[in-house]
């Protein structure tokens, strides 16, 4: 079904919940499945949202905004987070260990979040 999509030009957009094959909601671990979807499809970009402009060096102020982030600091940052920012980035960390793509971590509590992440607001991981 996958390959049908991309092959009519759709591109996977993920959220919470999702629908299982019988059209039921479930809740899932979002990160856990765009590793799986970078290692089955190679995407050469993904685009994280979250409810924060980008990563921050300071969780406790929203201008800390760390525009960059090497694929080495990402472990090192891990280290500084807490709560739900916790589990994605220890996703993060696997996702740059085993995949090329690149990585956007933007706000998604804005008006245009996609267009505004591919325009090169919030934290772009290399």
């Amino acid at each position: 079904m996958l390959s049908l999509l991309l092959s009519n030009g759709y591109t996977p957009v993920l959220t919470i919940p999702i629908l299982d094959q019988d059209g039921h909601a479930v809740n899932s671990e979002n990160d856990d499945i765009v590793n799986a979807l970078q290692a089955e499809l190679g995407a050469s970009q993904i685009i994280q949202l979250i409810e924060a402009a980008g990563f921050l060096a300071d969780a406790a102020d929203p201008e800390s905004l760390l525009p960059t982030l090497t694929r080495a600091e990402v472990a090192l940052r891990e280290q500084q987070v807490d709560g739900r920012m916790k589990r994605k980035m220890l996703a993060l960390k696997t996702l740059v260990q085993t995949g090329t793509a690149q990585i956007v971590i933007a706000d998604g509590r804005v008006e245009h979040p996609i267009r505004d992440a591919i325009a090169g607001k919030g934290t772009l991981i290399r």
